[in-house]
């Protein structure tokens, strides 16, 4: 019996092992999607800003997927720029999940009409089949977003006069909530107790959320933890003036969401401007210098900080030594040799004299004789009730010795996880202004980076954070033009609070200065100054008129060496700008409401606000807080705006009072 040995032809085999590798490469290609990627809250946003960016990722091999999902950005060279974003995930087999970056975008990040970004971003993802997906579309330029909220599955239950924002997708914590609006809401969201906490804290910040009618006709009613949210009495009784809940606006409307279109979200929103025209189109150039900060970017904050650090050498001498050590080895060295002396004693002259002017200059120009690690910071606090403060601070942090440093403003604790540390969920991190990679990841609340001997590395962070209270009493408003301002406020601060070492006060579209008096209660109590107001327009709009000249320089060419008291009051009035563009992202700056005042105060760096790793640095630094006061009607009198009260419903005012509208305030 014979058997015959079976073979294939060759192309038989080629097309074998094609669809062999076809079938595995496609299944590697497609183990991780990316089916979706969304912007801001709806696909816009503003420069300068922490906003959400979404991407919607998809598990679709038979295996779980363990490992990292990361983010960059790209310049126009395909080279990554600055610090990359990463989030641990694990997706079961099949399964899809949005994962949330909390991405800072720059001047060039946001598209402006007939523009172009700048920089361009990449997706990519680990494990066994690690791959990438390029991000096509970038944030376009727009005004503070206007959504309604709905459930997941009543998304595509039809098509409103609004973008739609799934519950899912509000973020846990007020710090990624800057370019949110308003907020129409027809239904109680099913949300972790995190997100309500950021949507009370975003809320009481200046937040507008407008009620709608659920499906059976009636508001719906919302559990303790929202209940700043439901309409007091009968819940069908006809629609009542908005209330206040701290700095933002509750309204309710007998109208389902079907009802809404186009219109009625602009006659709701009429009084938010839109967003400031880009001048670059223009020609226009509207941009100033604080001292010699940039007016574009905060980033300037940072050539501040250089200078705080910068080890004070004496210059003269080390120029003097430089030539006496030159004229030493030549004529020098020429002129002993001329001299027919032994040639031993010539060569031992000069080697001596390299010896001992290499001491002396190790010794002058040495680093880390007068220097230590430490973090200089700025920071802007805007109140959030009680003593609880969205925070946002510039900070450079300076080293000695060279390590890879782990910033985090979690105090270290061996048993906690990272991944599921409730307390990192509101840590933004950011390294602004950088055109090449940096070396460092943002994962978890935390910003970890190689930084090299007696080098600089700045980085802005955000973080809602427990600290000082205030609270400001009103005494005494009288504004009668031309009258000078009569304003006195009364403080009582915590035992936490440190002396403040600048105060302004902003009613209507004025900004006055505040200067602090003790001599009548012994109590800090702020007064008007001797300037007279300025307008918080040209303020936020970086005016070069008002402010200092550039940095002063050594007859060598450097920075002139100042102390950091100095340094740090000439960036408070670049800091209230900045603050009054980070309040108000549009210009023109909206007025204050009438019965209200807006009080901004500064002091040092409160021990809470500061970077609990790393452990072994020293703090410096200021901090600006800001907070809405209320003007009783009792305290004086006032051409503009009126002196009147709140425009809160006399039913509501207990509500309102319980949320922290009033008398909240600062201490010196």
């Amino acid at each position: 019996m014979s058997h015959r040995a079976t073979t294939l032809s060759p192309p038989l085999m080629i097309s074998l092992c094609a669809a062999v590798w076809t079938v595995l490469g496609s299944s590697s290609a497609e183990a991780i999607e990316i089916t979706d990627v969304r912007w801001g809250f709806d696909g816009t946003a503003q420069s300068e800003t922490f906003v959400p960016f979404h991407v919607l990722v998809r598990n679709d091999s038979d295996v779980p997927f363990d490992g990292t999902i990361s983010l960059v950005k790209r310049n126009s060279l395909g080279n990554r720029i600055g610090a990359t974003w990463i989030k641990n995930t694990i997706l079961a087999p099949r399964q899809q999940n949005w994962i949330r970056f909390a991405v800072f975008l720059e001047d060039g990040d946001v598209v402006r009409k007939n523009t172009r970004s700048l920089w361009s971003w990449q997706v990519s993802w680990s494990g066994p089949q690690p791959g990438s997906y390029r991000i096509e579309t970038g944030p376009r330029q727009g005004r503070p977003a206007r959504v309604l909220l709905l459930p997941r599955g009543d998304v595509a239950a039809g098509s409103f006069g609004i973008p739609v924002l799934t519950d899912e997708l509000f973020p846990p914590t007020v710090t990624i909530t800057d370019t949110l609006g308003t907020v129409f809401l027809d239904h109680v969201p099913r949300w972790q107790d995190a997100q309500r906490r950021a949507f009370r804290n975003w809320l009481y910040r200046g937040g507008h959320v407008h009620i709608l009618h659920d499906s059976t006709g009636r508001y719906p009613r919302f559990p303790s933890s929202l209940g700043m949210l439901n309409q007091p009495g009968n819940p069908t009784q006809p629609p009542e003036i908005p209330f206040e809940i701290g700095q933002g606006h509750v309204g309710h409307h007998p109208r389902g969401r079907f009802d809404i279109d186009a219109s009625f979200v602009s006659t709701l929103t009429a009084g938010i401007a839109p967003p400031k025209k880009n001048t670059a189109s223009t020609g226009e150039n509207n941009d100033g210098h604080f001292g010699g900060l940039s007016s574009s970017s905060g980033n300037a904050f940072f050539s501040r900080f250089k200078q705080m650090t910068t080890p004070d050498h004496n210059w003269l001498v080390i120029f003097l030594l430089a030539i006496l050590y030159w004229l030493l080895l030549f004529p020098g060295g020429l002129v002993l040799g001329m001299k027919r002396i032994d040639f031993r004693i010539v060569l031992g002259s000069i080697l001596a004299t390299i010896a001992i002017f290499s001491l002396g200059f190790s010794w002058i120009g040495a680093r880390a004789y007068d220097e230590a690690t430490v973090i200089n910071s700025l920071a802007t606090a805007r109140h959030l009730g009680g003593d609880r403060w969205d925070v946002q601070q510039w900070s450079a942090l300076f080293v000695v010795d060279g390590d890879t440093y782990t910033l985090t403003h979690v105090a270290p604790d061996p048993d906690e996880n990272p991944t599921t540390s409730s307390s990192s969920a509101s840590q933004l991190f950011a390294v602004p202004g950088s055109s090449d990679p940096v070396a460092g990841s943002i994962s978890n609340g935390r910003l970890r980076v190689d930084i090299p001997p007696y080098t600089l590395r700045p980085f802005l962070h955000r973080v809602e954070s427990r600290g000082p209270q205030w609270s400001p009493e009103v005494i005494d408003w009288q504004i009668r033009a031309p009258l000078p301002p009569k304003i006195t406020i009364l403080l009582a601060p915590s035992p936490n609070a440190l002396p403040l070492h600048a105060a302004w006060v902003q009613f209507g579209d004025q900004v006055l200065t505040l200067k602090l008096n003790t001599s009548v209660t012994g109590r800090p109590m702020l007064v008007a100054g001797d300037q007279p107001p300025e307008s918080a327009n040209l303020l936020a709009r970086n005016r070069a008129s008002s402010f200092e000249p550039g940095v002063p320089r050594t007859f060598w060419g450097q920075p002139a060496q100042r102390p950091a008291s100095t340094l740090y009051k000439e960036m408070l009035k670049p800091l209230l700008s900045h603050t009054l563009r980070w309040i108000n992202p549009v210009e023109p700056v909206q007025p204050v409401a009438d019965g209200r005042a807006r009080l901004f105060l500064v002091s040092d760096l409160p021990e809470t606000f500061q970077l609990k790793q790393p452990q072994r640095s020293g703090h410096a630094g200021r901090a600006l807080f800001v907070q809405d006061i209320i003007i009783p009607a009792s305290a004086g009198v006032s051409d503009s705006p009126s002196i009147s009260r709140p425009n809160c419903h006399p039913e509501r005012q207990p509500i309102a009072k319980r949320a922290g509208v009033a008398h909240e305030g600062l201490a010196p």
